[in-house]
C-alpha cells in the first residue's frame, strides 16, 4: 500500500509537471530532506524522475566536511550524482543571510548548467508555520501571510517544495521506518539563530500559554492569504487600466474605485518586482496622498525610485534623473523637428512618460527648467499647475525656444499657438 507521502508527492509532480523531468535535490543530510530523498528515489526507480543531489557545507561546525564527504559516499552508492558546495565562513550577524544568498546561486549554477528543471527542498507545515508568525512579527501585509510557496522562482530558479503539507513528525516517522541515516547538525539548536529561536522556545510557549495548536492555524492563515492574493491579482487586473513605461520610469493607471487593498497589493508587487524596500509607512504615504488633494506633491523615495501620487495614478522615477536632469537628452536621444503629420498623437505628460519628445515646429534651443532665471521658472511651472502636469516631470521635460521665446514643450503638448499671448522667453 502507497504511503501518503508518496501519494502526495505523485500528485505534486503531476500537477506541476515534473513526471519524468530532471530536477536537483538540496539534501542537507537532515530528517526533512533525507524524507524527501527517499520518496523521490523510489519514483527514480521506477523511471518516473531524474534528480541530482546538491549539499551545503555551511562550515559552521568543525565535523560539518566530514559529514558531507560521508553524505556524498552514501549518495553516490545509490547511484545519484552528488553536488558539494562549501561557504566561507561568515559573521555570526550575516551568516543567515549570506548563506541564503549563496545556496540560490549554488541551486542556480547547477541547474543551468545540468539543464535541470528546478530544486525539490525539503521544507514542511513546520517551517511554513515558523515563516507565517516570522512575517506577522515583521507587520507584513496579510497577502505575504501565505509563507512559503509550493512553487516559486527565484533568480531565475525554480523551488519546489512537494511535502509543505505535512508536518515534521510525519517524516521523521517515515525516516525511522526506512532506517535512513540522519546528519546530527548541532547548530540546529544554537538559538542565537532567530529560526532555532522561534521552534525551540517561541512556538512552543505560545502552545503550552495558548493552549491551541498555533502551527495548524498559521498554516491556516497561509492558505486563507493565498487565497486572498489569488483575489487581488484578480482585482488588480480589472482596476488597473493602463501601464506606461519608457525611458525615464513607468506609470500605473488605476480605476477612479480602486480599493487600498489592491493599491497596496501593487505597490508590494513593485517593490518585489524591482527588488526595492518600501516601507509600511512609504506605503501609507502613498495611500493617504490618493485620498487627499492637499497631498497632491506627496512622494516616497526607495534606493533607486521616486514614486509620486498623481490623480489615481502612482509614477515611478529613475532617482538619479532628479538631481541629473541633463540625462534626458542622452535618453531621448534627439528632438527630431518632424513634420506635422508625423505627429499622430497628441503630446501630454504620459507619452512623454512613455518616450515621445520631439518638436514638430521650428526650434533653436533646448534648455531644462532648472537652466531658467527663477522667474521664467515660477511662470512655467504655474502653466504646468494649471494643466495638471504631475509635480515628479515638472523639471524632467525639455523646453524648445526659437528666438529666446518658448514655443513647445510636451508635458501639455502646447506649441507657439499656446504661447503667443504670454510669451515666456529662456532669459
Amino acid at each position: 500500500m502507497k504511503s501518503t507521502l508518496y501519494c502526495a508527492f505523485d500528485a505534486f509532480i503531476k500537477k506541476h509537471n515534473l513526471l519524468h523531468k530532471r530536477c536537483l535535490l538540496a539534501l542537507s543530510g537532515g530528517v526533512d530532506s533525507m524524507a524527501l530523498f527517499s520518496i523521490a528515489k523510489q519514483f527514480a526507480d521506477k523511471g518516473l524522475l531524474e534528480f541530482e543531489v546538491a549539499h551545503i557545507d555551511h562550515g559552521w561546525r568543525p565535523e560539518s566536511s566530514i559529514q558531507a564527504k560521508a553524505l556524498e559516499k552514501w549518495v553516490e552508492a545509490q547511484g545519484i550524482r552528488f553536488h558539494l558546495y562549501t561557504i566561507e565562513t561568515q559573521p555570526l550577524s550575516d551568516k543567515e543571510n549570506q548563506a541564503r544568498i549563496e545556496r540560490i546561486q549554488f541551486f542556480k549554477k547547477i541547474t543551468h548548467r545540468h539543464k535541470l528543471k528546478g530544486v525539490l527542498l525539503a521544507h514542511h507545515a513546520d517551517d511554513q508555520a515558523e515563516t507565517v508568525l516570522k512575517r506577522v512579527f515583521e507587520g507584513s501585509g496579510i497577502d505575504t501571510f501565505q509563507g512559503l510557496l509550493p512553487v516559486r522562482n527565484l533568480d531565475n530558479v525554480l523551488l519546489f517544495r512537494p511535502l509543505l503539507t505535512f508536518e515534521k513528525k510525519v517524516l521523521e516517522k517515515e525516516v525511522k521506518r526506512l532506517n535512513l541515516p540522519v546528519l546530527e547538525d548541532v547548530s540546529n539548536q544554537d538559538i542565537r539563530f532567530l529560526r532555532n529561536r522561534m521552534r525551540i522556545a517561541l512556538i512552543p510557549g505560545l502552545e503550552k500559554h495558548f493552549g491551541k495548536s498555533i502551527k495548524l492555524n498559521l498554516n491556516h492563515l497561509a492558505q486563507v492569504s493565498g487565497e486572498i492574493e489569488d483575489l487581488l491579482k484578480q482585482t488588480l487586473e480589472k482596476e488597473l487600466h493602463t501601464q506606461i513605461k519608457g525611458p525615464i520610469g513607468r506609470a500605473a493607471l488605476f480605476s477612479s474605485n480602486s480599493s487600498p487593498a489592491t493599491l497596496r497589493y501593487f505597490l508590494k508587487q513593485w517593490a518585489r518586482e524591482e527588488q526595492q524596500v518600501l516601507t509600511q509607512q512609504a506605503i501609507h504615504t502613498l495611500l493617504y496622498a490618493l485620498d487627499n488633494d492637499a497631498a497632491h506633491d506627496k512622494h516616497v523615495l526607495t534606493s533607486d525610485w521616486v514614486i509620486s501620487r498623481f490623480e489615481r495614478a502612482f509614477i515611478f522615477i529613475k532617482k538619479s534623473l532628479l538631481t541629473h536632469p541633463e540625462k534626458i537628452v542622452t535618453l531621448y536621444k534627439s528632438y527630431t523637428c518632424a513634420p506635422e503629420h508625423r505627429v499622430k498623437k497628441e503630446q501630454n505628460w504620459k507619452t512623454f512618460l512613455a518616450g515621445s519628445c520631439y518638436c514638430s515646429i521650428p526650434y533653436d534651443q533646448v534648455l531644462m527648467l532648472s537652466e531658467l532665471p527663477k522667474e521664467k521658472q515660477q511662470r512655467i511651472r504655474k502653466w504646468y499647475s494649471t494643466h495638471k502636469v504631475p509635480c515628479v516631470l515638472r523639471n524632467l521635460a525639455p523646453l524648445f525656444f526659437e528666438k529666446r521665446v518658448l514655443v513647445f514643450e510636451p508635458l501639455t503638448g502646447e506649441k507657439r499657438v499656446g504661447f503667443e499671448k504670454h510669451p515666456l522667453t529662456s532669459s
